[in-house]
Order: structure tokens, then sequence, then C-alpha cells
């Protein structure tokens, strides 16, 4: 059976719903108890119609979230044992990574989906939705699927007492260190940071079981939150044989790995990690399963990846070379979609090669649609170093491209709308250049389209008002620049369109100046690149317009 569901997959088409063949495969592989399943779940024959025709690739993934919800909630109405059922979700902040603080007005349509789900959920039944993050969500103010019946609990520090309590089930003994690990991690009175007190558990476990056991004197001195933890870590790195040592800073390199990647790199450091040294690093306080790479089980803590990144760890960036020729290799034999990989560890010794590659691996798959590899490059995306907002802007309007071309239109909008947010705080007052305002445009001009094709005239004629805005800026700049000549005179001629398809042509006088703008602009343009016949038929096309309008003026 999965064999089949797995090759059902595999080999589907995109534009075309995978359904109908997965519905087969269970209705031939499992017959009555499928139908058995479907009469208690209540789906009709209407229903499973429906969800059949639902192309995978747009329809479905977004109509997911109330389908799973849809489930649960019979589910649990026919559960009469249990009256609790929990969904716990971690790492909420996970959704935005590093642009949350370029573009706050992004956040909902990144986690639209949770909010649905949670819309759907029958919470009266007895169904708990647990969310942990970093920071507090504002779903009460999102746009839509608002969530206001939120109880909020701080758990971002131990007490003392829980911190007590964690020593204990981590295996520390000796009661006795219990205030000097404390301190090791505090942050305030009755406040023990987490991360910390583990690092500094697995030091008092590990020192014990090699035969050399810490004593309170050893652990005393400033708490390791002052130097944000560089000293807990480099007392847990002495207290580890010096395979380990290799081991857990080499590993930091990993988005997530396995017994399989620690041995190649292990082979190729020429450092002996055997299999039960892997097991006691899996063992650690900060290294955390990750259900989502089923190949890579195991994930390091994000924060100790980050000390060593601030640090520029040797051992790490010589992983992260090892592991992009891992990548690269595996690639030619494993699939495109391997290749992300690659380009993480290109990004994380050289951010813009990195950044580049990404871009045009991503431009590429999309042209030949190869969506499982955009898709694997827009998983890469937040965890990628980018040092510029331009790179960030191409990034997300890329994107925005994908989503729309597969018809996920609110995913295509809000990504859209994202780019023009990064590329709007890149061009500042004093920090504007054509390059940043030509993808201002562009973008716009997509986001634009999009809106054209649900006929939203009205945004999408906001759009570009926006687009011929970018462009004046760009010509107070550069008064002869070409391509925001072109790209004005064509933004104030759609703009009128979508205008007239809105409120009708009794409008047209209020019109009429933008239209003429529109003209001069492109007049300015074919001046300047004469033989270009796109910009002339454009041109010839926008003056019927206008003489259109003055007919129509004119009998009216």
């Amino acid at each position: 059976l999965v064999v089949e569901v797995v090759n059902a997959l595999t080999s589907a088409v995109p534009g075309l719903s995978v359904v109908p063949t997965l519905v087969k495969v269970f209705n031939r592989r499992l017959g009555d108890p499928l139908r058995r399943h479907r009469l208690q779940r209540q789906i009709d024959e209407e229903q499973l119609s429906v969800i059949v025709r639902l192309d995978y690739q747009t329809e479905l993934l977004d109509r997911l979230p109330a389908l799973f919800a849809a489930d649960l909630n019979t589910a649990k109405a026919l559960d009469k044992e249990r009256p609790r059922l929990v969904l716990f979700f971690d790492t909420h902040e996970r959704f935005w990574g590093e642009i949350r603080a370029v573009d706050p007005g992004s956040h909902y349509g990144r986690d639209a989906w949770l909010r649905r789900l949670l819309a759907a959920l029958d919470r009266q039944s007895g169904i708990v939705t647990v969310v942990a993050g970093r920071e507090l969500p504002n779903w009460d103010q999102a746009p839509d699927w608002k969530v206001e019946d939120l109880d909020v609990r701080d758990v971002t520090e131990f007490t003392d007492a829980d911190a007590e309590t964690f020593l204990v089930r981590r295996g520390v003994t000796d009661r006795g260190l219990d205030p000097s690990l404390l301190e090791v991690g505090r942050v305030r009175p009755n406040r023990v940071h987490p991360f910390f007190l583990g690092i500094a558990a697995d030091i008092a476990v590990r020192a014990a079981a090699v035969g050399d056991p810490l004593t309170p004197d050893e652990l005393a001195g400033s708490p390791a939150v002052d130097d944000g933890g560089k000293a807990v870590v480099e007392r847990l790195l002495r207290y580890v044989d010096g395979d380990l040592r290799y081991a857990i800073r080499a590993l930091s390199a990993c988005r997530a790995f396995s017994w399989e990647i620690c041995r190649y790199l292990s082979d190729e450091r020429g450092y002996g990690v055997t299999r039960a040294k892997f097991d006691i690093l899996s063992r650690f306080s900060f290294v955390t399963p990750d259900p989502q790479s089923p190949h890579r089980p195991y994930r390091m803590h994000e924060l100790l990846r980050r000390l060593f990144r601030e640090q520029e760890d040797e051992e790490t960036r010589t992983a992260h070379a090892a592991l992009e020729r891992h990548y690269r290799k595996r690639a030619e034999s494993d699939g495109a979609t391997v290749i992300a990989e690659a380009i993480y560890h290109a990004n994380q010794q050289d951010w813009h090669r990195g950044v580049n590659e990404w871009v045009a691996t991503f431009e590429q798959a999309l042209q030949f649609s190869r969506y499982d590899e955009c898709w694997a490059l827009v998983d890469l995306r937040d965890d990628l170093a980018i040092g510029s907002l331009w790179w960030y802007g191409r990034i997300s309007s890329l994107i925005g491209e994908l989503a729309a071309r597969l018809s996920r239109h609110e995913l295509a909008e809000i990504t859209f709308r994202e780019a023009v947010a990064i590329h709007g705080a890149a061009t500042t007052e004093d920090n504007t250049d054509l390059a940043t305002i030509n993808s201002l445009g562009n973008t716009l001009q997509r986001l634009g389209d999009l809106l054209t094709r649900q006929a939203r005239h009205a945004e999408a004629a906001a759009a570009y008002e926006q687009r011929t805005a970018a462009f004046d800026r760009a010509l107070a700049l550069a008064p002869d620049y070409i391509n925001a000549l072109w790209g004005r005179g064509y933004s104030l001629a759609v703009a009128v369109a979508y205008k007239l398809s809105v409120a009708g042509l009794e409008t047209n006088a209020n019109l009429m100046p933008q239209l003429n703008e529109a003209i001069a602009s492109l007049e300015r343009a074919i001046a300047l690149a004469p033989h270009d016949e796109g910009k002339r038929s454009l041109l010839s096309a926008v003056e019927e317009m206008r003489n259109g309008l003055e007919s129509k003026g004119e009998d009216q």
C-alpha cells in the first residue's frame, strides 16, 4: 500500500488532481474498512467527488486545513472515551524567519493556514490546541480568520523549582551541584534559561560519566547568559572527548542531520565518531528530533548553531564546505531537489554566492515547471543568510510568481505584497538606487496582474498607481532612464483602463490628463529607443484609447 501511494504521488502531473488515483489505490487495498470509515465520518459521495476534483498543487493545499479539521471534529464526536484531544504546534516564529523585522504586515499571511485550522476546529468538543513560540501572536488583529479566545501563558524561563526538577529528570545525581548549575543559566531572580541550564546539566552528566565529576567551585563565575552562552558552550566541549567535540561543531552546520551525515563528516575530516558515540551525542539536551526530516531525524538547537556561526567557528565553516560537496555529488543521482541543501551550505560560506544560485536555480525550475524543486527552494528561504533587502524582495517576488503560476492566489498576493514592502524599505530617501526601484516596479506589475485575474480592478489600479510613483522616483534620479519611462507610461495607461472598468465612461474627463501623461512618457521612451517596435505598438494602443475616450465624451 505504501509503495502504491508513493508511486501515485511521485507520478502526478502538475495541474491534475492526484486524489482520484489515491482513492482507487485505497479502495482496491482497503475495501470494506475504508467504506466503513467513510460512513463513520459521514463522508458522502458528493463530498468525495468534490475533493477528488481538487488539484493537489493548487486547490487541495488551500483546502487541507478545513478538510483536516472537519475530519478531526467528526473523529472527536465519535470518540466517547477520551474527553480531550490535544494538538501541539511548536516554534511558531518559523513561519516568517528573518523577514519578520522587515515586513510586520506579512505575518498574518504567513500563518493563515494555522488560523484557518484553529477557526475550523470544534474546540467546544474537547479539542485543545497548544501553540508555542517566542512572541505573542496578534491573531485578534488579523484581517481574516481572527483568533480571539487565546489563553496566553508565559513559559519563557524556568522557575528555580522547575529547574531543579529538570536537573533530576536529566540525570544529575549530585544535588549539591543544583545551586551552581542554576546560576549558570540565571537571567534574573527565580528565572533560569532552559537552554543554558540544559547544557550545564549535560556538562555535569558527561563529566560524571567519564569519571571526572564536577564540583560547585568549577561552576563558579558569571552566568552563561552574560556572554551570550559562549562560556557554557566552551565548558561543554571541554567535558566531551575530542571526536564528539568536533562532531558537535561540525553538525551545527546542518539544518538537520542523521548518523549517515555524521559518519560522512567524520570520514571527511578524519575524526572517528562511532555509532555508540553518536548515540551519546543524540541524547544531549541541545539535540532535538526533527519530525519534518525522516531521513535526517535530528537537529541542533538553533541557539547553539547561532553561537558557532557568530564565532565563525572554523570546524563549522569547514563542515559547510564538505556538506556542499556532498550534496552536489548526491544531486547527480538523487534528483535536483537535493541541490537545495548544497545551495544552503554555499550560502553559509558566502551569502551572495548562495543567494545568487538560489535565484538562478529557482528561475530555471519555474521556467521548466519543475515545481517540486521550486518548493524545496521555498522551504530553504528562511534558513538563508541574506545580506541585502534587494535580494530579500527578489526572492519573495519569485515565490509569488510560483504561487500565481499554480493558482495559489492567496499565497501569491501575500508574497507579492511582502516583496513590495521589502523593496519599499530598501528605497528609503537616503538609500535609493535604480535597480531596486525597477524591481519594485516589476513586482507591483505582477501584483496588479494577479488582482486583475481575480476581477479586483480597483485594487489592481492602486497597484499600478504605486508602480507609477516608483518610476517617478527613478526619473527624478535619471530623467532618461528608459525602463522607468516605459514602465511609467504603461502603468498610467493600465490604471486608466482599470478605473474605466470599475467606474464607467462617466469618469473619462478626469482620466484624460493621466492618459496624456502616459503617452508623453511612452513618446520619450521611443525617442531614446526608436527601433523598439513593442513600445511603438503600445503607444499606438494607448493613443487609440485616448481617441476612443474623446469620441465617447463628445457623444455624451
